[in-house]
């Protein structure tokens, strides 16, 4: 069953590795022999395995370090392997705990309300066209929900599907008695606001995995939605 939300995502970089970024560039052009290659670390609570590590993060710390000449090294670290919750995840970057963080805001429920806009329903068409919104609407009108750290780029999703084990659901009857994971707090929002359409029938939310069901999505955003000039 098809769903008309998205879930956003974010990479964010920590101010100090900003600096340290830009102190390796400024040694490196004033002096290449003396450059002393840097290590940025990148956190995410993705598997090893999951298409955003093997054809988002990975790749993109590859290019980068090739454009940087060997002066910048990414270490990648999946399956929150640094410690911490995928909730931890932003505060380790605001913090310096980590250099870098791919996450969902969906974990940090009120603390990004601008940016939950594009959870709601029928807001995203599709996930390239709403990716792009996102990276304009940041530069406009969000910056100050990020003023602790550098974000590198917003995404979203394509539209929300709900997946099950064994028990397909192709009417909002069938929904009855599932317990389902959601990602967000706007998703829970509107499935639970499906309830009054179904006779009797209730949900039992969780934000924890589920054996049941699972409010999840298919696919990737497009290349457009790469890695970006967002850092200062």
């Amino acid at each position: 069953m098809r769903g008309p939300m998205t879930v956003v995502r974010v990479s964010a970089i920590s101010r100090s590795a900003m600096c340290t970024v830009a102190a390796a560039m400024l040694c490196a052009l004033l002096n290449t022999a003396e450059a002393e290659p840097i290590t940025l670390r990148v956190h995410t609570f993705n598997s090893p395995k999951a298409l955003a590590v093997r054809s988002f993060i990975v790749p993109w710390a590859r290019e980068l370090e090739e454009r940087s000449g060997g002066r910048v090294k990414v270490q990648v670290f999946p399956s929150m392997q640094l410690g911490g919750k995928a909730s931890d995840l932003y505060g380790q970057a605001r913090d310096g705990v980590v250099d870098i963080v791919w996450t969902s805001q969906g974990y940090s429920p009120g603390r990004f309300s601008l940016t939950e806009v594009f959870e709601l329903p029928f807001v995203c068409a599709g996930a390239e066209a709403t990716s792009l919104a996102m990276m304009e609407f940041y530069r406009k009108w969000m910056q100050d929900e990020y003023a602790d750290t550098h974000p590198l780029v917003f995404h979203a999703t394509a539209p929300a599907h709900i997946h099950t084990t064994d028990r397909p659901v192709r009417t909002l009857e069938d929904l009855a008695g599932l317990k389902t994971r959601v990602p967000s707090q706007a998703s829970a929002a509107t499935v639970e606001a499906l309830a009054p359409f179904r006779s009797a029938c209730r949900f039992r939310m969780s934000m924890r995995r589920s054996r049941e069901a699972s409010w999840a999505v298919y696919g990737w955003p497009g290349s457009s939605c790469g890695p970006s000039g967002c850092m200062k």
